[in-house]
Order: structure tokens, then sequence, then C-alpha cells
């Protein structure tokens, strides 16, 4: 061979050598030797090699291989050495989480609340472009690439734009979030204590950007602490595993040689291959029922990703409620009941966690959850901030319950009655009538009767084409709209002192409102009627399923957040039932008067409504899977927006694909859903049976007046068109 050739090819040698082998060359003689390296560089080959080739693998390691299939398996490669040294993740500590990332993504979602970032993804953007830039100043400076994750969220926090003090908290929060997702290895505390009856030292040697107070509280979650003399980690020394130099720095240290030190841990390279090279004595710990559990759990997370089935992974982690309630009946009672936690609560629980994110994204400090619908979230809103892990390490939020509806904020809202309030009272259709324009925006109708039986030669309640102008005409006499200022004043009066007493007002301050409407009418009521008000806070409106909201030409352009479920013609079809389970037994305000000094609400006094028990069951199922979700969503904390998209996928199976007895069972439900049109709309007719040749057309009729169209067709057979708004 020529020289040139043979240079070529010494000179390939040892760039090859650089990249695979950064630390240091390894001892190489032949040709073959060198393609057997090249395989155990690479991972999936490390083990076949190792295991097959014991000549080579001393020849490599310059020891034989010692391997423990289990932690207690360690004790019999311990020898005269006096200091033991354990790696911690996998070997004396194991992860219920996987993949290892797990935690950081729970951390990166509480640091976008925290820090007020609209997308987790700039937090991990940021994060990345941090740790690369510290890594390299490491490497110039001559250090391992070890970094401390203090410096590193302090730096994210800079780069964000955010005061680098808050990393403290943010690094606190991760800690607690490992710490919640560890436990002792199986005979981890048996073998520690074992070697301390022997006198041996017991050392932690980790590789990791963690620092010790950290690792210390991640052993003393598992009970391991007290087993444990010190504590080395690579991320404090600057010193590397990989490298050797952290087990110099720990051998130094301890004033002890290499001969009286043994280290365990599981990583083949990291743990046996690296500190075999350096002279070091150590054993590989391969847990093969700690890699199958592992694996499993990988799967299934990959799975519940792809097939959107978190509820259901959720529920096999015992992170969330089980997927069945405990009631399997077949009478209408249980069946309810199951459609409320089942169908309505991962929904409902998922939409009130996320209103608390929503609350913290923009910095609000007060939520006010809208009467008579936002009793659910209220209520599991407060087990949330109580229990959970993310609200317990975020300033606490003043919760409230609003005593108000739409009628009465929208009768404080009202200056004149004048076309366009008149076509915004009857919603949909081009009929209308007086009674229902006054109705719609909460005016006693008794101060209009004189002025009706003068100007009107209809009944009241008579409905009118909007293109007939005699009702435009009655709102336009000077005593008409005398009375309704009259009356609007006297609501915005009342209502604002009520406001003020649940510390609504602050200027500048940030307020959410929380209900599971439609359309944002109490907002905009508000906002019409106090927005002139300097005081008047920066309000924002969090719904389950926002429409539109009336008024909204009068409104800033970010008023409102966006709606939780979104808008979603399948679900619309289901939108009452949200409205049942989410409820409270009160019964609506409808009003304000003053008593002792403070003003308090006024609540109807209607009769209670026939099915109110069949409705109790739908608000019993939603509200124990939603306090359920609350008590053990904790810990895990798994994201939000994989949660909701379970839970839609569970609505709109049972809004298209609904099961005979879950119909029967709704059906059994008195539910007019009233959208302005000449009938209310019902949610399933009564009239509804089974189809026949005689009947085809009355059940075509009752159909089509149904609002939930799929339930309809499955009772009547019956196949109608739909109008999609």
């Amino acid at each position: 061979m020529r020289e040139s050739s043979r240079t070529r090819l010494a000179e390939r040698a040892h760039r090859w050598r650089l990249r695979n082998f950064p630390y240091g060359p390894p001892r190489l003689k032949t040709p073959v030797q060198h393609m057997l390296i090249s395989a155990v560089v690479r991972p999936f080959m490390a083990r076949l090699i190792l295991k097959a080739l014991p000549s080579y693998r001393q020849y490599y390691t310059g020891k034989r291989m010692r391997r423990a299939s289990a932690l207690i398996d360690v004790k019999r490669f311990v020898g005269a050495e006096t200091v033991v040294s354990f790696d911690l993740f996998e070997t004396l500590v194991g992860r219920n989480v996987e993949p290892a990332d797990w935690v950081r993504g729970q951390s990166n979602r509480f640091a976008a609340l925290m820090l007020r970032s609209n997308l987790v993804s700039e937090i991990e953007e940021a994060r990345a472009i941090e740790e690369a830039r510290i890594l390299q100043a490491l490497q110039t400076e001559g250090c391992d690439p070890e970094i401390r994750i203090s410096e590193w969220l302090e730096a994210t926090c800079e780069h964000l734009g955010a005061d680098p003090s808050r990393a403290k908290v943010w690094v606190d929060y991760e800690v607690k979030a490992e710490c919640n997702h560890l436990y002792a290895m199986e005979g981890a505390a048996d073998l520690l204590k074992q070697l301390r009856a022997l006198g041996k030292r017991i050392l932690v040697v980790a590789g990791t950007c963690y620092e010790t107070e950290h690792v210390r509280r991640m052993l003393d979650s598992c009970g391991l602490a007290e087993l444990v003399d010190r504590i080395y980690v690579s991320s404090e020394h600057r010193q590397g595993q990989a490298s050797g130099h952290l087990f110099e720095a720990v051998l130094q240290a301890e004033g002890i040689s290499a001969t009286e030190f043994i280290h365990v841990g599981d990583d083949m390279r990291a743990d046996f291959i690296h500190p075999s090279q350096q002279g070091y004595k150590a054993i590989w710990l391969r847990d093969k029922a700690n890699l199958k559990s592992r694996k499993e759990f990988l799967a299934k997370s990959l799975f519940a990703d792809l097939d959107r089935e978190w509820v259901e992974f959720g529920a096999q982690l015992g992170a969330l409620p089980s997927t069945e309630s405990s009631r399997r009946g077949t009478s209408a009672e249980d069946v309810l009941y199951q459609i409320g936690y089942e169908v309505l609560g991962p929904a409902l629980a998922c939409f009130s966690a996320g209103a608390l994110d929503a609350a913290h994204s923009i910095g609000a400090r007060d939520i006010y959850y809208l009467a008579p619908k936002g009793a659910l979230f209220w209520e599991a809103g407060k087990a949330f901030q109580d229990t959970c892990p993310r609200f317990l390490s975020l300033p606490p939020l003043r919760l409230h319950f609003a005593r108000t509806n739409s009628q009465v904020a929208l009768s404080s809202s009202i200056k004149e009655i004048g076309k366009k309030e008149i076509s915004m009272a009857r919603s949909i259709g081009s009929r209308v009538s007086v009674s229902r324009v006054l109705s719609a925006y909460g005016l006693e109708l008794g101060p209009f009767a004189p002025m009706c039986a003068k100007y009107l030669d209809f009944e009241p309640s008579a409905s009118l084409s909007l293109e007939v102008p005699d009702i435009f005409r009655f709102f336009r006499r000077d005593d008409v709209q005398a009375e309704v200022r009259s009356q609007a004043q006297g609501v915005q009066e009342l209502q604002s002192r009520y406001l003020s007493q649940e510390e609504f007002f602050g200027q500048g301050d940030a307020k959410v409102l929380v209900d599971a409407g439609w359309n944002g009418s109490v907002q905009a009521a508000w906002t019409m009627a106090y927005s002139g008000l300097t005081e008047f806070p920066n309000l924002y409106g969090f719904y389950l399923g926002r429409r539109r909201a009336m008024g909204r030409e009068r409104l800033p352009d970010n008023y409102a957040l966006p709606s939780y479920m979104g808008r979603d013609p399948v679900l619309d079809q289901i939108s009452p039932l949200f409205e049942i389970a989410a409820s409270n037994q009160d019964q609506a305000t409808i009003g304000y008067r003053e008593c002792d000094g403070k003003v308090e609400p006024i609540l109807s006094t209607q009769d209670e409504p026939p099915d109110l028990g069949l409705r109790e069951q739908l608000r019993l199922g939603a509200r124990d899977y939603c306090m359920e979700f609350a008590r053990r969503y904790g810990h895990w904390e798994i994201d939000l927006d994989r949660l909701r998209d379970g839970a839609r996928k569970r609505l709109i199976r049972f809004s298209l694909e609904p099961r005979p007895e879950e119909v029967a069972a709704i059906a059994k439900l008195d539910i007019q859903v009233d959208l302005g049109a000449e009938q209310p709309l019902v949610l399933l007719s009564k009239q509804l049976k089974a189809g026949s040749a005689e009947n085809l057309e009355e059940q075509t009729r009752e159909t089509e007046r149904s609002f939930w169209k799929n339930g309809a067709e499955l009772i009547s057979g019956v196949r109608v068109q739909r109008v999609i708004a």
C-alpha cells in the first residue's frame, strides 16, 4: 500500500475515533476490533456483541462482565470495595411515566401559565435554544457539557423577556412534578440497608441537570434519602460520567482509590462501558421487568396520542376517574346518571380546569362563574385550586359565584328599544311580539299594560312579522321609552352595587366570566351598561361553546377567549344537556333588592318542573365525575388539550350515534329550546314513536320540531333535512 493511502486511512480512522469517542480513544488493534467497537457504539447492537463475545468484552472493558438482572443481585458483585455508588433514575428510583420527558412537558405547560406565554411551543423552543447556547459555552471553557437546571431555566426566562427570579418557582415545580412520578425500585431499600450493614459507604453519582438538593428531595420522596451518605451530580461539578471526570472527582472527594470504588447503573454506555474504560469497577443493571413495563407504558401513551383516547388512558393510570360509572342499571334514572358521568362529565371537567388556565394566562385575579349554569364549574374550580399542584404553585385566584342571568343583565344595559334591539329579541325567525321583546330584556310587563291598551289594537303576546311596523311604532312612543329607561336605570344601580360587593370593578384589572353559555349575553350586557365607568375592568369571557356575542360591535375585539369546545353544529344539538348538568338546584335570578344595606339577588318562585328528579340524576352524574376528576388529576396533570379531544370524541359519539336506551332516557326530560321562534323547539318531542305508514307525516313533523335530530331519528326512523346556520 502506498504511503499516501496509508496516511488517508489513518486520517479517516482518527476522525472516526474523534466522532465516536470524544472523551478518549479506545484501545484498537485490528480492523475487526474497529468493526466490533463501531457496533458497540450503537446501543441496539451493544448488548448482542458484549453477550456473544466474552473475549472481546474483556478486552474492550478491561474487566469481566458484571450484569445484574435485579438490584438485589448487585450484592454478589460487591467485595472488598468500601464505596458503592448508584445511578439515580431507573436504578434506585423508577418513573411511572414514559417517555422520560413527560415531566418536562408538564413543567413547560406550567411555565406557559406562570410566564403568560400563549403557546407551550414557545417555552419548548426557548428551552432548546438556551440549552444549546449554555452547552456550547461550557465546551468552549473546556468543561464537560453538563448544565444546571436553575441556570437553564433562568436563561429561558430571560429569553422570553420574563424576570429571571421567576425561574426559582419553575424549578421548584419541575422538581415536585418529578417527585410525584418517582418510586423506589424493587429491592432498593433492602439492598442499601444490607450494604450499610456491611460497612459500605453509599453514594449517588448521577448524570443529570438536577442539583444536589433536588436529588435529595427525589430520594426523600421515595424513602431512600436516609440510606444515602452523599450525592454527586454532574451538573454541579461540570464533569460528566462519559469522560470519567465525575468519577475522578468522587474518588478525590472521598479520599479513596479506584480499587475501593464500584458503580451501579442501568445505562450500558454511561454506567458500565465508560467507567470500565477509565479503569473503574462497574455493574450493569438490566432489570427486564422494569424495561417491559416502560415499553408497555410507552406503547399505551403513543396509542392514546394517535387515537385521542387520553380519557381512557388517564383512567388506566389512575390519573382520571373510571370511564364507566358505578351505576350500571337500565332504568331512566341510571341511564341519565351514566350520560352525565360518562358523556358530559369529561367535557365539563376539562372545561372547568381550562377556565383556571385561561384566567392565569391573561393575569386575572378573579373568576366570576355565572349563575345558574356556572355552579358546577365554580364547585370544581375550588376543588382544582385546592388540590392540583399546578394551581397550588401559582398565585391563588378569587372564585365568585355571580347571581345573574341574561334577562336581568340585559335589562340593565338597555338605553332604548329600537329596531336593532327588537331584531335581537327574536333571535331567529321573522316574527316577534311585544311581550317577547319586554321579557327578553328582563323588563316587568305590568307597567307597560296601560300603554299596550292605549297604543295597540292587538294582544301584546301576538306574534307579528318584523315587516309589520306596529311594534316599532309602539316602542318609539315617548312614555314607553321613558318606562324602559326607568326600569333599566333601577336595575343597573342595584346590579352595580351587587357587583361592587363581589369586587368586580377595578380599573386595569383582568376579570374572567365563566359559563356554559353560547351567546355571551351577560358579558355583552355588562360591557354595554358599565364600560363608560373608569373602574370597569378588562373583561374576558370563557364559554363552553360560544356561538356569537350579543352587541359584539359595541365590544372590544379581544373581549372573549376562544370557546372551549368550539362552534360545532353536532354538539349544538345537545347543548341544553350541558346547561342542565352544569346548573344547581336554585331558581333563576329575576332581579336584585336591598336588604340591611346590602344588595341580594331575588330568586324566582316558579314551581319545580315535574322532571326535576330525572334532571338531578344527570347533574349528579356530571358532578360526581368532575369532583373525582379534580381529586385525581393533580399529580399527573395530563395535557388538557389532549383530554378535550377525547371528551369531544365522546360527545360526538353521543350526539351522532346515540344508543336506544340513552335516547329513551333523554326523551323523558321535558326540555324546551327557546330560540325566539313562534313555537319553542323541544330537545325530543314526546309525540315521537316508531314510524309507520299511517303516521309518517306526523312523525316527520315531530322529528323536525325536535332540536336533537339524531336522537329523534332513532326513535321515529324518519330522516330529516338539516339546516346548519
